[in-house]
Formats: C-alpha cells, sequence, structure tokens
C-alpha cells in the first residue's frame, strides 16, 4: 500500500491484491493515517485490487465514519473484484465511486 498527496487538500491511499482479514488491518491503518491529516479529499484506490472481501468492506465503511466533516471519501474502482462487491452490498450507492485515479482526483 501507498500514500501521496498530490495536492495539498488530497490524500490517495493505493492498495493492491487481496483485501481480505489478513490485509485489511494494513488498509485500516493506511486510511487512518491519511485521516489525520484531515484533508478534503481521501481517495481510496483499489483499482490494482484484484479481491475485496467483506473485511475490506467493512474498512471502507469504517473509513467513512471516521471522516470529519470536511473530508470527502472517494473509491476508485474500476475491476469487477471491487465494483461488484460494492454492488452487491449495495455500497455502491453509498460511496463516492470513480474508475480512475484522475477521474477521483479531478471530481
Amino acid at each position: 500500500m501507498e500514500i501521496s498527496r498530490p495536492r495539498a487538500d488530497t490524500v490517495v491511499v493505493a492498495a493492491w491484491g487481496e483485501i481480505d482479514d489478513v490485509t485489511a488491518p494494513r488498509l485500516t491503518a493506511e486510511l487512518d493515517v491519511a485521516l489525520r491529516s484531515a484533508p478534503r479529499v481521501l481517495v481510496a484506490d483499489l483499482a490494482e485490487v484484484w479481491f475485496l472481501s467483506s473485511a475490506g468492506l467493512n474498512t471502507l465503511v469504517s473509513t467513512r465514519e471516521k471522516c470529519a466533516d470536511g473530508t470527502r471519501l472517494r473509491i476508485v474502482a474500476s475491476r469487477r473484484a471491487t465494483r461488484r462487491p460494492l454492488e452487491l452490498t449495495g455500497l455502491g450507492e453509498v460511496f463516492d465511486r470513480y474508475p480512475t485515479r484522475d477521474a477521483a482526483l479531478t471530481a
């Protein structure tokens, strides 16, 4: 996982591979670190994730709940492996989803 700051008010946390019971705690920790700076926009870039379990979904939900009033959480979910779990659980309607990191950054 990787944290970057493409703009002063924006933090991107990029994950890849599988987000499951083993890796979800690390994603949670990285997102928590990103939130400490109170960014206006927090992008969870899941473009390179090929498996998203319920633990990963729980991480996204808890991160959304931790966002301060001024922080917008944006999810990059371009693969079927990330889009489908969000759609099946109804979370696709809850999160601001984007097909690419660039789209999430310019929204």
